[in-house]
């Protein structure tokens, strides 16, 4: 919400602000997570509701960051840009992923090590090798 209401600020200028990073690798971080071009530069109250979430995550896991658990709940209710950004990103997150989705594809993309599977209140753990 502070992003929203931060007037002219692009996401550029915030992710400079907060992570004190220079114009560049800024612009670099931000592409990772979808925003490439003119849109790290359009001030953040013009952003699509899609854009300022990929912002969101950015700023959320900054470069070098050391988060080692993030959870997702159904991340296929994400616009379609945001979700791709997000999942290519997971590639190399080093951390735990816990994924609610319905969308077997997502795992697939994430390629985890681990798949725990709830149905009818059971859990069952396997392996990527058996999916």
């Amino acid at each position: 919400r502070l992003v929203v209401e931060c007037g002219g600020c692009t996401a550029v200028s915030i992710a400079q602000s907060r992570s004190g990073l220079g114009s560049v690798e800024a612009r670099n971080h931000l592409a990772m997570f979808g925003l490439k071009g003119e849109d790290a530069t359009t001030p953040v109250r013009q952003l699509s509701a899609g854009q300022r979430t990929r912002l969101y995550f950015a700023l959320e896991f900054p470069p070098g960051s050391s988060a080692s658990l993030l959870v997702l709940d159904e991340v296929e209710n994400l616009d379609m840009d945001t979700a791709n950004a997000l999942l290519d990103s997971l590639s190399s997150f080093a951390g735990a992923v816990i994924c609610v989705t319905h969308d077997s594809d997502h795992l697939d993309r994430v390629r985890p090590r681990q798949v725990w599977r709830m149905k009818n209140g059971a859990i069952s753990v396997s392996s990527t090798q058996s999916i």
